[in-house]
């Protein structure tokens, strides 16, 4: 499948239409980036959108797959081919799966053996996550070449690294860290994680959230969808790092209640957008 080919064919349709990238962009309920990445071949839309944007465009599905207009002759053999072109980027879809779940296997692994043979209680989740979002979010960066998922893998990797390191550390006799230290440190770095996905959410891209969440969601409510997801994930993260802090610093365990609220307030808006957008919780 020629991505640079069916960008430049989606921005022809687009002009022939008179339409501007936001334009075709706020008709299909995406960013004008989104857009954007489309025609200069960084990446394919999601398959849902390929219905409405060939509607909007006045041209065929399998013309914009192909990459060209398409003679009445030629229509079933292009078609065969578009539906070769997307069963592999499907099995690309499942080998990143593949791809990341040895990863986390491996990764477990190793920290199980390790936690055994040192006696070391450590949260094997919450590194397992990062490591497993970092490693598939990378495979997919390697087939679609959208940056987006290769910022987003450097941060689940660069988090997987640094909780790491704070369980290596809580490990070590040394007196300036203490355990509720190295505690709350690992909460702050996850606070920011957090903050870090729904600020992704709030500005469109709701690709973090699970697909099955957002199933129902129609196109041109994804903005708002992502702006109440995004909220939400923003309060609780920041109650996180809020508590932390200055459980740090103070040390008193009243300021527990700053996470409470945080995630109460914080669930609100994530369930105000489900059931607003998403037509229910799941």
């Amino acid at each position: 499948m020629n991505l640079e080919k069916i960008g430049k064919f989606i921005a022809s349709s687009r002009k022939k239409q008179n339409l501007t990238q936001e334009q075709l962009a706020e008709q299909l309920g995406i960013t004008k980036n989104a857009v954007s990445k489309w025609e200069r071949g960084l990446c394919l839309m999601d398959m849902s959108l390929l219905e409405p944007l060939s509607k909007i465009l006045k041209v065929t599905v399998n013309e914009i797959l192909a990459g060209e207009k398409i003679e009445r002759d030629d229509l079933l053999q292009k078609a065969d081919e578009n539906i070769i072109n997307i069963a592999e980027k499907e099995v690309e879809n499942l080998k990143a799966i593949k791809m990341g779940t040895l990863g986390m296997t491996i990764v477990s692994t190793i920290l199980i053996i390790y936690g055994l043979i040192n006696d070391l209680n450590i949260n094997i989740c919450l590194i397992l996550l990062a490591v497993y979002n970092g490693v598939y979010k990378y495979c997919k960066y390697k087939y679609n070449r959208d940056k987006f998922d290769l910022q987003l893998s450097f941060v689940w990797l660069i988090c997987a690294v640094l909780f790491f390191i704070s369980h290596i550390i809580a490990t070590i006799d040394v007196s300036v860290f203490t355990e509720e230290f190295i505690e709350y440190g690992f909460m702050l770095i996850f606070g920011i994680l957090i903050v870090c996905l729904g600020i992704m959410n709030f500005k469109g891209n709701i690709s973090s959230i699970h697909w099955y969440n957002r199933r129902k969601v129609a196109k041109e409510n994804e903005k708002q969808y992502g702006k109440y997801m995004g909220i939400g994930t923003i309060i609780i993260g920041s109650s996180l790092i809020l508590n932390s802090i200055l459980q740090m610093i103070f040390g008193l365990e009243i300021f527990y209640c700053i996470i409470v609220i945080g995630v109460v307030v914080g669930l609100g808006f994530i369930l105000y957008s489900q059931i607003k957008y998403n037509k229910g919780i799941f």
